[in-house]
């Protein structure tokens, strides 16, 4: 009797110290993700050119020269290739989206070698029109064994005096990943000046 007792008593010891283990370990989990939001829902705000954006906060900021058209890029410090540009090219009342695309699409397929236009169309972001350019090409920049694959995605908004081009551009293998925090930046650029 004495023997079924004390396993039992060591039964019942050790699955109380899985449990408490087990409640640890999630509460530390919670705590994490908690942690990770947190830090991942900061922004900086950034404003240039009349151009206004909620950039994540511990992503580098650089500005375009006066003379360029882009305004500026954010890039996120441990990513050699993740980074989101935002530019104003010259437009007039003719115009159409697919020619500005036409032109950036040409200018990279100068600049970059492989380039590969996967996609364009018209679509509606948050209730504007905009047009669509999904593309990819091998990193120029890379002197590695391995070619890099960059693929990106620019959103152009045809407005008068100048057009807002907002792009990403990310590693191929982590595209998708890098997609739905790019929509939420998207979401905050204001064009002040072009009444974007």
């Amino acid at each position: 009797m004495t023997t079924t007792t004390g396993s039992m008593q060591k039964m019942s010891q050790s699955t109380l110290s899985v449990w408490i283990v087990s409640g640890i370990t999630i509460l530390a989990l919670l705590l994490g993700w908690g942690l990770k939001s947190s830090v991942e829902s900061r922004s900086n705000a950034v404003e240039r050119a009349g151009v206004k954006a909620q950039a994540p906060d511990s992503w580098v900021v650089q500005n375009g020269l006066a003379s360029e058209s882009m305004v500026f890029t954010v890039r996120d410090p441990f990513s050699a290739n993740l980074n989101y540009t935002v530019s104003l090219v010259p437009s007039t009342a003719d115009i159409q989206p697919s020619d500005l695309a036409f032109t950036f699409n040409l200018q990279r397929a100068k600049d970059a070698p492989l380039f590969r236009l996967l996609d364009q169309g018209a679509v509606k972001v948050m209730g504007k029109d905009a047009y669509r350019v999904h593309y990819a090409y091998v990193d120029p920049k890379d002197q590695g064994t391995r070619p890099v694959v960059v693929e990106g995605v620019e959103y152009i908004f045809v407005n008068q005096p100048k057009a807002l081009v907002v792009a990403l551009e990310e590693e191929s293998s982590q595209f998708e990943n890098a997609l739905p925090p790019f929509m939420r930046f998207l979401g905050t650029v204001k064009n002040t000046a072009g009444g974007n």
